[in-house]
């Protein structure tokens, strides 16, 4: 692993960019080569003292309590510039889901150990490792140890950052005989660039696998990390779930007042004992998790566990789940169908894995509670009539008379019966109550929101609907509206939507355009083969519309209007349906040839189904990467009509002021981008590290450093022809007395970055790395018609 001296600048000025988040921090790696051990007599106290220090490994330390890990994406980077060169997936293990902050994870060669019990009284245990095998997804090879500048860093499922890139390639390097780690306790608030990260400072090396790091200090003293304040955990209490409802009625009663249920109607125990819970905390998992009822006296009526099945892994947050002791286990749970959304689960309560005792539910100050499969977290607090005090008798049901939130505790006022009303119960449907005269339904949408927004992000995609046109033929826009490109006209342009490109080189050749109408697909088109169409830059507004095709896409061009393209509907090939857009709920999506979604189902038909055919659809608010289909969309409120083809969305709030998008998106339109080089399909150049460009304006030459092939290259930039080409062998035979090994032989291993004097028509070359010598070369040449040459160099010393 090397240490590049001529990044620490570029690194120092861009750390102030960094958002790190707080949910994990990197605390150790090996860097020790398979042939190496630990310098300076040093050793693990897994491992020993062994070749190449236990291989493969890196370590993590979760900052964040109940951390969901399952499925978060690990990206490993080498080289300051930061290559990708691997990539995958955390399993979806139950053991990852509720993860306790101070929890140490290993991934490496060692084979996984899931044996998690940080709550253990007894012989707690905070460690976790996965053999990296196990990670899913992989693209790339799992090497750590031989990586030169490694980074790593860590998104959710969801994209969300929880942690930034850390290692060599932010604080400097390290060499194949040692680890890289961090030398303090660990804290939320340690940033990628804090000093404490790095080697052993010449000190006999301590390497600490899956165990809090040691380091001897500048007085020759053992230092050991400290955890106990990060591992400071007051409760096991983390409410994902709450009780919602549950049947206290007595198999010889009915419900009071001539009340009914809305799945069992009106009949005695009102459809026998049963509980219903609410998924507050997206994604809970509750596989193999231990529920308890308890009866009078607090004594454990039954107790069991959920099965160990895949549709309990990811429960989004507002599903409602039933268990019953007569109704059948029905699976059948959708809650992202566009056409029929099925957001509830039920289970007979015989087809729970029984631990003790018979499930029964009535009025005898019933309480729920339910325990992780692992970590001993508490997912459901005791919650029911003996928590609150709050009583039903046996004609009633317990329930919740308010919307279900995740601040709410089992203590919470609105918990009880119906408060001598009818008594209205709700199997497996939102509850309701009467409250002066007026009945009230529970509402989940603000609970399922936050699972269909992440849903979304999980996917990814490129585009973002900014607006669509509702106008019918025969219509005007309304309230003396008008568009800023048509004006006011009927129809407002016929049938047109607008999409802006969420991310830079979005490809949209070959893809296809989907719309729906009241959940039934209308029309679809492949977009044609257009070469402007290969690569878009972020903040691109792309329409699709009646109006003449128009390619001139220019983005970096000042004083344009280069961030815009238009497709005629009519060049879409493959089409079935007819291309119209009008107020009937609709969905608009593009798929690629693999069906990967660029632009996810998006419009009235997905969510704030508000607009009439005299309206736009659009976004009321600055588009964003993290901008979803349920953000504030929809009309102009019944107000004037403002559309805008082409342009930036304008609308008024609900104080009348004009708000205008203000397309921060369009990420360095100032610039003039005029080229670019693709490197790869040009003969004689092999480029593996490139660190360096230098043009020299009188040969038309742009001059390329690579360091890890040890070239220095001259490429014509018009005709992307290879002219001049150095090697390492080059400028060591110059300087002889520099004798630093490369893979080949005696040369300069490690050349850096080139400058050109243009008023002396003189290059130079600069080379050396932490564990090389550093020097620079100067290259000239009688004229301009002539190649340069190596003409004198200077060594700066040997480290």
């Amino acid at each position: 692993m090397k240490y590049r001296l001529s990044k620490i600048i570029f690194f120092v000025l861009l750390v102030h960019q960094f958002l790190y988040a707080d949910a994990l921090l990197l605390n150790e790696y090996n860097g020790v080569t398979s042939s190496n051990q630990l310098a300076n007599n040093g050793y693990d106290t897994y491992f020993g003292d062994v070749d190449g220090n236990g291989g493969n490994w890196i370590e993590l330390v979760v900052t964040e309590d109940y951390l969901d890990l399952r499925n978060a994406k690990i990206t490993m980077t080498k080289y300051a510039y930061g290559k990708i060169f691997f990539t995958a997936s955390f399993p979806n293990l139950t053991e990852l889901a509720y993860l306790r902050k101070g929890t140490i994870i290993t991934i490496s060669d060692e084979p996984t150990d899931l044996s998690y019990s940080p709550m253990d009284s007894n012989n707690p245990d905070w460690t976790i490792n996965i053999n990296h095998s196990d990670l899913q997804n992989q693209i790339g090879t799992f090497n750590v140890a031989s990586v030169n500048s490694l980074g790593v860093s860590i998104k959710s499922i969801d994209n969300k950052i929880l942690m930034n890139s850390i290692g060599e390639i932010i604080t400097g390097g390290i060499s194949s005989y040692e680890v890289f780690k961090l030398k303090k306790e660990p804290k939320s608030n340690i940033e990628p660039t804090d000093p404490a990260y790095g080697d052993d400072n010449g000190k006999q090396i301590i390497s600490t696998f899956g165990e809090p790091n040691q380091w001897i200090d500048e007085n020759n003293t053992i230092v050991y990390q400290n955890f106990s304040n990060l591992r400071d955990i007051n409760s096991s209490i983390n409410a994902q779930l709450l009780l919602n409802e549950y049947d206290g009625v007595t198999d010889t009663e009915k419900l009071k007042l001539d009340g009914n249920d809305t799945y069992f109607g009106k009949v005695y125990d009102n459809g026998g004992s049963w509980v219903e819970l609410v998924v507050l905390k997206d994604r809970t998992d509750l596989r193999n998790s231990e529920i308890r009822v308890y009866g009078k006296y607090s004594s454990v009526n039954w107790k069991a566990k959920f099965p160990n099945s895949e549709i309990f892994s990811q429960l989004r947050s507002g599903t409602i789940i039933t268990i019953s002791d007569t109704v059948n286990t029905d699976l059948s749970y959708d809650p992202f169908n566009q056409a029929n959304p099925d957001w509830t689960i039920n289970l007979k309560s015989s087809d729970l894995t029984l631990i003790e005792g018979n499930f029964v539910t009535d009025n005898n100050k019933i309480i729920v509670e339910i325990n992780s499969a692992s970590g001993g977290v508490n997912i459901l607090p005791k919650s029911g009539e003996g928590i609150s005090g709050n009583v039903v008798d046996n004609k009633e049901v317990y329930k919740l008379k308010k919307d279900p939130y995740l601040d709410i505790t089992p203590y919470d006022s609105t918990y009880g019966d119906d408060n001598q009303h009818k008594a209205l119960s709700t199997f497996g449907t939102p509850n309701h109550w009467e409250y002066n005269g007026n009945l009230i339904t529970q509402n989940f949408i603000h609970l399922r929101l936050i699972a269909m927004k992440h849903n979304f992000q999980e996917k990814d995609t490129s585009l973002i609907l900014n607006e669509y046109n509702a106008v019918s033929s025969n219509q005007y826009l309304k309230d003396g509206g008008s568009d800023t490109h048509f004006g006011t006209i009927a129809g407002n342009g016929g049938s047109w939507l607008e999409m802006i490109v969420a991310k830079d080189f979005i490809n949209l050749q070959n893809t296809t355009l989907k719309i729906y109408k009241d959940n039934n697909l209308t029309f679809s088109g492949q977009i044609p083969e257009l070469l402007t169409l290969a690569f878009l830059r972020k903040g691109t507004i792309i329409t699709i519309s009646n109006e003449p095709t128009n390619m001139s896409y220019s983005p970096f061009v000042q004083n344009t209007d280069g961030w815009k393209l238009n497709i005629n509907a009519y060049e879409l090939t493959d089409v079935v349906g007819t291309f119209s857009i009008d107020d009937n709920n609709i969905k608009i999506s593009i798929v690629d040839s693999s069906g990967k979604e660029i632009l996810a189902n998006s419009g009235e038909g997905v969510w704030n189904s508000v607009v009439d055919n005299q309206e736009v659809y659009k976004l009321k608010a600055e588009p964003t990467i993290d901008t979803t289909p349920f953000d504030n969309y929809g009309d102009d409120s019944d107000t004037e009509a403002i559309s805008t083809f082409a342009g930036a969305n304008k609308w008024k709030d609900i104080n009348g002021t004009l708000h205008t998008q203000k397309l921060t998106i369009q990420k360095d339109k100032d610039l003039n981008e005029t080229d670019g080089i693709e490197t790869v399909n040009i003969d004689g150049l092999n480029i593996s590290d490139g660190e360096s460009l230098q043009y020299v304006a009188p040969n038309n030459s742009l001059w390329i450093t690579d360091d890890d092939s040890h070239h220095l290259f001259e490429l014509d930039l018009s005709t992307k022809e290879v002219k001049t080409v150095f090697d390492d062998r080059d400028f060591g035979t110059f300087a002889s007395d520099i004798e630093d090994y490369c893979h080949d032989g005696i040369g300069i291993c490690d050349i850096e970055s080139i400058a050109y004097d243009d008023n002396n028509d003189t290059l130079y070359v600069f080379s050396g790395d932490a564990h090389s010598t550093s020097a620079i070369f100067k290259l000239t040449r009688n004229s301009t018609d002539e190649n340069f040459t190596i003409s004198d160099y200077r060594k700066f010393g040997a480290n």
